[in-house]
């Protein structure tokens, strides 16, 4: 078993079906390694996508504030109401924004 099958799962066998075993292997490492380099990347020149990113302090919290309030309705839809995992992300995002609306709006 390799990194790019442990990680990637499924996707990397459709990889190796779809170009065989060797050129799946490069392809599925391939993947892992750009992945990666942009990761370090971004690390690496985080003061300066910071600094020049064009989103300050509000719009983070603001991104944040989504982020949590989603996470929180997908749970309540899939836990409580059972629905399928893709519905409740799509409700719980559209909710998310729904609901920054009344609050900037009409708050």
């Amino acid at each position: 078993m390799n990194v790019a099958s442990t990680i990637l799962a499924g996707f990397q066998d459709d990889l190796v079906v779809l170009f065989g075993e060797t050129l799946g292997w490069v392809v599925g490492h391939s993947i892992l390694a750009a992945a990666t380099a942009t990761i370090v990347l971004g690390i690496k020149e985080r003061d300066h996508i910071i600094q020049r990113s064009g989103f300050g302090k509000n719009d983070m919290l603001d991104l944040g504030a989504f982020l949590l309030l989603t996470l929180f309705l997908f749970y309540i839809y899939t836990n409580t109401f059972h629905f399928e995992s893709i519905a409740s992300l799509a409700l719980g995002a559209i909710s998310s924004l729904s609901i920054r609306w009344l609050v900037t709006v009409l708050g």
